[in-house]
């Protein structure tokens, strides 16, 4: 196609638009599987309609002649609305100054003083009806219930609910049942009497009217409902509500459990009281079951926009159906075609709900094509469309990794939304929240709090500081300290969003179990993990009560729930959970979802820390290949999906490998948060460590000064990402030998964790064991002993006695044990380690093998060498088959036992091995890496064994030259080079030269030593 023939965006997205309608049509209703959730809600619809059924047949009964419902009261008010469709002023709530009410603050306020006039009025007029059938049967006759005022949270709903979209605002200004109450009659003389005597009151002007024995309730109870205005010792008005029963319909109501049905089913008719009936009818359909051949003639045969609207609303909203939804979508776009007189905005209209539904299935690019086009339908005269719209297509680019178009979009609308509504609008604060959370996802931690806190000040105006509207902040607020490394904040915070919705939905609400699943990540960033999986397993129970097995959200639980075991070393556990976690999100999505891919990553972790690196490879792979299909290969999804593969690889040995693949996800995370993000900074610290691995320590030194310069800019105070690049600088120093330094960077992260975490968390224990590392290299082994230990009892306490970092803490005791020559305590401290890790891991881990390496040298110390070369070819299987043989370490191991070898005198062996080993470590580290000139030190102690003075020294003198260009002229591996090249001189009859080298491996003893003094008396 030349490029005049080039399609228009315009014309690809009604191509892609068609293609999507197409494929929803194609698909045979017959293969849509209703999930559990639809299941229970035919079986709940079913009890619903007998209870229907038992109620109309109860009213037809008491009156027969269906007298009360042809009973007519007129109301005052001539209606609420204008012609022009918007609502008449009068009929506003008013504060007690007498204007319209602002916040729910001042609507309760005024509630509070028109209370007891509420009450006086309904009172006389009560008295008139017992005053007329005399006391004797006044208890029963005539009963009032006059409550205090209406609960807020409940108030705030039913606002946002049925309220939200009519003009004047604010949606709040419409609650009338805030002072409500109701009586009850035994005849229906009396109530027909009562309602008389209101209407002749002349301090009641009667606003509404519902004769619900005409236009029964969605649970069939029937009763008038009178809305009327008050005056309040003349400073203000006020409208309140009095329901007048029946009462063998109000026992029969009682009896039945009728509250519980309308609970239920309320959401689903918010808004609604004009197709309370029509709605029925809908239920009634559905009532028969999800057979696919019902469900096809109900789609298939409907010429009822507005049923397919319900039952759009129905299956998306609250059954969770998605493909249902698109069905009925598109079945309604056929009828709201323009040949068949639709208009563009029902259209849109539409198109919004079949994006809606799209992005839920994780089809962010169709998602957005229907966006688009929405947006193009409706004229500009309808802004709070557009307020809308621009807010989907936000939360669609934020999905798609398109951070700076979400956040003008969400942008625009907050402009529409503060020039329609005003700053202190819930329309407004949404707006707040969703550029709030771009902002997060840039690491613009103070961005986002400034946003969460407008939003915050918003919601507090309008609702009140005890609504759930505000918990949502309180989370979100609670989310971004929680990035920040404040735990003890987000902890309060999530505590506090726990309780409001707590006491706004009760103990069982999916709103609730979110707050249990925040403090219950906080707890375990806090090491708390026993407390945290308590947290996880209550969101679950709370979770699987309200959606059933088969739901995404727990899916998410078991997700948390995993990462805990994974933390406590129960790996077969983790796996098990997060593959309950996988099942669900395939039979919700498919194979081809972003929540499958997170459940693949999940797994991949575990099979990584068993050592199943090729599984965990595989793993990562599904998901980078599910993220790249649906977001495109530019996304933050595939960048973390290259960092997890990156990882894989370093564990392999791969180290150029890997570093293309954190080289691939920073040229993704630069232009989607910015050089300064905290993304970023974590892919500058993989990259940093795979050049430690390859002896490139300026470069890595390097990458972790760029990491530190954008954490310590992002997080204001201590945060554990700080500390991390600390630690990071740490280790590159302790491989220059410079040791000081490296013990002020481990001090100063160790500092840091402190504060955040406490003296008692995980993070603290790797803070001690890097500064008890330092130690042992300074050769000051007892303090090394003394961080060990005190890391030792930090995990033995947070993990349990069989945990994998309680192992590595045993296994460090130990070397320092053997390096004290304290050889019975070493092997004990090995074997605790090693049994350990087999528990966790099996026998064919690294880990284990690792151990199986330090007991084997060991035994090389105490003099077993068959033991010891026994234990380091068990370990050198191990690693070869988990690394092949061309990893590093599986060389250095070779190397180990080629020294035992060389101590046999199999000295033919040893230097095949030793050669062997080091073509390895050159081919992957390089020719100038540290580990190389530990190659060449330990080849030549196999030559200087078998007599070869000649060539042991030509391995010394390369091993000397690599490591004091590595690591610095005063380091003690230097100086253990130095001593063995001075005995070899000294063999070969080179006195000076011998004393030369003798002399400076003295001065860096000495050196270490008065470093040492000095660290000592700091």
């Amino acid at each position: 196609m030349s490029n005049g023939e080039q399609k228009t965006d315009h014309e690809v997205r009604k191509a892609r638009i068609d293609d999507v309608l197409q494929r929803i049509n194609d698909e045979p209703i017959q293969n849509i599987n209703p999930r559990e959730n639809s299941k229970i809600f035919v079986e709940k619809l079913h009890a619903y309609l007998h209870c229907r059924e038992q109620m109309d047949k109860r009213y037809n009964e008491i009156d027969e002649l269906h007298e009360l419902a042809q009973f007519d009261l007129e109301d005052d008010s001539g209606g609420l609305q204008l012609q022009c469709g918007d609502y008449k002023t009068e009929y506003l709530q008013q504060s007690n100054s007498g204007q319209p009410v602002q916040n729910i603050s001042e609507l309760y306020n005024a509630a509070q003083h028109a209370l007891p006039v509420f009450k006086t009025v309904i009172e006389r007029n009560l008295d008139k009806i017992r005053n007329s059938i005399g006391d004797a049967s006044n208890s029963d006759e005539a009963i009032s219930l006059l409550p205090p005022l209406k609960g807020k949270e409940r108030a705030i709903d039913k606002a946002k609910d049925d309220y939200s979209k009519r003009v004047p605002g604010p949606a709040i200004a419409y609650l009338y049942d805030i002072v409500r109450g109701c009586v009850s009659f035994s005849s229906k003389n009396h109530l027909v009497e009562f309602l008389v005597f209101l209407k002749e009151d002349p301090s009641v002007h009667i606003v509404r009217v519902k004769n619900r024995f005409r236009d029964p309730t969605l649970t069939g109870y029937r009763d008038f409902n009178i809305v009327f205005q008050l005056d309040v010792d003349g400073a203000f008005k006020h409208i309140c509500e009095i329901q007048v029963h029946l009462q063998d319909i109000k026992m029969l109501d009682t009896s039945l459990g009728l509250h519980v049905h309308y609970e239920y089913f309320r959401k689903y008719y918010a808004g609604a009281t004009a197709s309370l009936e029509d709605r029925l009818k809908d239920l009634k359909l559905i009532g028969v079951g999800f057979d696919a051949s019902l469900m096809a003639d109900m789609l298939y045969g409907c010429t009822d926009a507005g049923r397919l609207q319900r039952l759009g609303t129905l299956f998306d909203d609250y059954l969770g159906e998605p493909q249902l939804a698109l069905k009925v979508c598109a079945k309604l776009l056929e009828l709201q075609s323009p040949d068949s007189g639709g208009t563009s905005r029902s259209r849109a209209v539409v198109y919004m709900r079949i994006a809606k539904v799209l992005r839920t299935q994780g089809r962010p690019s169709d998602a957005m094509c229907f966006l688009k086009t929405a947006l193009t339908l409706v004229s500009p005269n309808e802004p709070d469309f557009f307020a809308e719209c621009y807010s989907a297509i936000g939360r669609v680019a934020r999905d798609q990794g398109n951070l700076r178009n979400a956040k003008e979009m969400f942008g625009t609308a907050l402009t529409i939304n503060i020039k329609d509504y005003g700053k202190e609008s819930p329309n407004v604060a949404t707006s707040y929240i969703d550029c709030g959370r771009v902002a997060m996802l840039e690491g613009k931690l103070d961005n986002a709090k400034y946003y969460f806190e407008k939003a915050l000040q918003a919601y507090v105006h309008v609702y009140g500081e005890d609504s759930a509207q505000v918990a949502i902040l309180y989370m979100d607020i609670g989310r971004v300290a929680m990035d920040q490394g404040k735990l003890a904040h987000a902890k309060e915070l999530f505590l506090k969003a726990l309780a409001l919705n707590t006491q706004v939905y009760g103990a069982d609400n999916q709103k609730v179990a979110v707050a249990f699943t925040e403090i219950g990540r906080v707890a375990r960033q806090q090491g708390q993990l026993d407390y945290a999986k308590e947290m996880f397993e209550k969101a679950l129970a709370i979770d699987v009560l309200v959606y059933g097995e088969d739901n995404p959200a727990v899916a998410t639980s078991y997700s948390e729930i995993g990462r805990v075991a994974r933390d406590q070393g129960q790996l077969e556990n983790a796996k098990t959970v997060f593959s309950k976690a996988l099942a669900i999100n395939i039979q919700v999505y498919g194979e081809s979802h972003p929540n499958v891919a997170i459940s693949y990553n999940n797994i991949g972790r575990v099979a990584k820390d068993q050592g199943q690196l090729e599984y965990a490879k595989t793993m990562f792979e599904k998901a980078l290949a599910i993220n790249g299909n649906m977001y495109g290969y530019s996304h933050q999804n595939v960048a973390a999906s290259y960092t997890e593969i990156g990882r894989v690889l370093q564990k392999q040995g791969r180290l150029e490998d890997a570093k293309n693949m954190f080289e691939k996800a920073l040229a993704i995370d630069i232009p989607v948060y910015g050089e300064e993000s905290p993304a970023v900074a974590i892919t500058y610290g993989d990259i940093g460590r795979v050049a430690r691995e390859q002896g490139q320590l300026a470069n890595a030194r390097s990458m972790f000064e760029k990491s530190l310069a954008i954490t310590t800019q992002v997080y204001e105070g201590d945060n554990q990402n700080v500390a991390t690049d600390y630690d990071n600088l740490g280790h590159v120093a302790r491989d220059e030998g410079r040791l000081a330094y490296a013990q002020t960077m481990f001090e100063k992260s160790l500092a840091i964790r402190t504060r955040v975490y406490g003296e008692e968390n995980p993070a603290v224990a790797v803070s001690y064991s890097d500064i008890g590392h330092v130690a042992m290299d300074q050769g000051h082994l007892e303090r090394a002993n003394d961080m060990f230990q005190k890391a030792l009892a930090i995990r033995i306490q947070t993990f349990g006695e069989s945990n994998q970092n309680v192992a590595a803490s045993f296994t460090d005791i130990g070397r320092v044990a053997r390096d004290q020559g304290r050889l019975e305590y070493a092997n004990e401290m090995f074997g605790k380690a090693l049994s350990i890790n087999i528990r966790v891991y099996g026998e064919g881990n690294p880990s284990v093998a690792l151990v199986y390496s330090d007991i084997g040298s060991l035994a090389r110390l105490e003099g077993n060498l068959v033991q010891a070369e026994k234990l380091l070819v068990q370990a050198l299987y191990t690693l070869y088959l988990v690394y092949g043989k061309n990893h590093w370490r599986v060389a250095v191991v070779s190397q180990l036992l080629a020294v035992v070898l060389g101590d046999q005198g199999r000295f033919d062996e040893a230097k095949q091995r030793c050669a062997s080993a080091l073509e390895v470590q050159l081919e992957v580290l390089g020719a100038q890496h540290s580990r190389i000139g530990a190659a060449y030190h330990c080849y030549g102690l196999i030559l200087a064994k078998e007599g070869n003075q000649s060539g042991a020294k030509e391995m010394f003198d390369k091993a000397l030259a690599i490591r004091l260009a590595a690591l610095g002229e005063n380091h003690y591996h230097v100086a253990d080079t130095y001593e063995k090249l001075g005995e070899v001189l000294a063999q070969m009859g080179d006195w000076d030269a011998s004393e030369s080298a003798f002399s400076e491996a003295l001065n860096i003893h000495q050196f270490v030593l008065e470093t040492r003094e000095k660290i000592g008396k700091m």
